[in-house]
């Protein structure tokens, strides 16, 4: 008696199914994770990041970025100029701070205002009258504050001697508040001084005034141009004494005998 053949069993899933369904399980598990960082807590964040830092024993740092670092108030600004000097600068150096004094004049478009120079008792800053203050007055105008606060910025760290001089030319003022150019000319550099002392917290100490009047003219009188650049304030930072002491060594020997060189006292 022949056995009953089976029945013949239905065809298979095609193989391409389990690598298409593979295929879509992976893209599902993909947006199911964009989705969730999208939306993700920040405060539970952060509390897992510290979590973290817990378990594996590392220091918390700063909660905020550089950007959200809060800008000083002006009483903290305040503070941070009255930081110790660094020292005095000698002549040799000198050079260097009279070209970062340029560049702080030329970000301020004011190069026609300054005449920056080094000479051999130290680094001089000539500031016309006319950026600084209005016409027979000794009141700084803003842009006049904002031209020595910009110089302020090289002028701080160092602890030499400061010398402000205050220059006018021949005309006769016509101030009551100044009787005469050698009244403004102090009142003017003495309002210099005041400013880096009250506002900028320099030293009072490091400071000297001299009130010129029209006694060191850079220019003849004769001409309005001249008159413009005699009226002046000079901020003359003072070599440091070790370079000035060598004119007192033995061993220095100038080129003339002592009794042949002219030297004239300082006009105050």
């Amino acid at each position: 008696m022949a056995r009953k053949r089976k029945e013949d069993a239905g065809r298979g899933v095609p193989p391409w199914i389990i690598t298409f369904s593979d295929m879509m399980s992976l893209l599902l598990t993909f947006f199911i994770m964009l989705v969730a960082l999208s939306s993700l807590d920040n405060r539970k964040v952060k509390e897992a990041i510290s979590s973290l830092h817990g378990a594996f024993g590392v220091m918390q740092t700063s909660q905020y970025s550089p950007r959200d670092k809060p800008i000083p108030s002006r009483a903290v600004a305040m503070d941070a100029s009255k930081r110790k000097p660094e020292g005095k600068l000698v002549k040799s150096q000198m050079e260097g701070v009279a070209r970062a004094l340029i560049q702080e004049v030329d970000q301020l478009k004011a190069r026609e205002a300054v005449d920056v120079e080094v000479l051999e008792d130290g680094l001089h800053l000539r500031l016309k009258n006319d950026v600084l203050f209005a016409p027979g007055s000794a009141d700084l105008v803003p842009e006049g504050l904002r031209l020595l606060d910009s110089l302020a910025k090289q002028l701080e760290p160092y602890s030499n001697v400061i010398e402000i001089q205050g220059h006018s030319d021949s005309t006769r003022t016509t101030s009551g508040r100044f009787p005469t150019n050698w009244h403004l000319s102090f009142a003017r550099a003495y309002a210099v001084m005041q400013h880096y002392v009250v506002e900028r917290g320099m030293e009072r100490s490091r400071f000297k005034l001299a009130a010129l009047a029209d006694t060191q003219p850079l220019a003849d009188n004769d001409t309005e141009a001249g008159r413009a650049r005699n009226r002046r304030v000079e901020l003359v930072l003072r070599a440091a004494e070790e370079d000035l002491a060598m004119f007192d060594n033995p061993m220095f020997k100038p080129l003339l005998p002592m009794k042949d060189i002219q030297i004239e006292p300082y006009p105050y």
